[in-house]
């Protein structure tokens, strides 16, 4: 009874709800993992959700391990589906940092490793491949080819796309700058 939900069909089911990526730190984990079934509330603390749908998430095994059977109601994680992130993290760069004086920020950072030095290269690699686009967008005139490379931004920032929180950041920032220097 207990591997039910590592059907197949149910594993599917989960990489096209999360794009393939890890439901807490967004890498991309079927590219070099099968990734997790991820209980988000665990089962050895909640075992009644144990095949709950609404329980159950992708994962990296970094992630997933890392997570463990952490359950404290006083004091949980951001849920990677019921809780809005930004309202939470603030990310600069290829950092992510828990808002100042946000319990669910600092924790989810902290106990997942939000900041482990591989998850912060691959976005600083991320971001500098989107900023040659970027770059080229900010060059053009306006016309046919910079809406073209606005639209291609706008694609990269996309929630399929891996850490498309730091993207997303980042061209939002660009919007910013562009609209206070015309």
């Amino acid at each position: 009874m207990e591997s039910r939900y590592r059907h197949s069909a149910v594993k599917t089911a989960l990489i096209a709800e999360t794009h393939g990526k890890c439901a807490y730190c967004e890498s991309v984990i079927t590219h070099v993992a099968f990734g997790d079934i991820e209980h988000i509330f665990p089962k050895s603390k909640r075992p009644a959700l144990c095949f709950d749908w609404d329980n159950l998430t992708l994962a990296c095994s970094q992630c997933n391990s890392r997570k463990l059977d952490y359950d404290e109601v006083s004091f949980p994680l951001i849920h990677p589906y019921n809780d809005e992130p930004s309202t939470h993290l603030l990310v600069h760069g290829s950092m992510i940092f828990g808002k100042a004086g946000n319990d669910l920020g600092q924790l989810t950072v902290n106990i997942l490793g939000i900041n482990r030095p591989e998850l912060v290269e691959r976005r600083a690699e991320r971001i500098k491949n989107v900023w040659v686009l970027a770059d080229r967008w900010a060059r053009l005139s306006p016309g046919p080819l910079k809406e073209s490379a606005a639209s291609e931004l706008e694609l990269e920032a996309d929630i399929d796309k891996e850490y498309s929180v730091c993207i997303q950041k980042l061209v939002i920032e660009l919007q910013k700058s562009t609209v206070s220097t015309s």
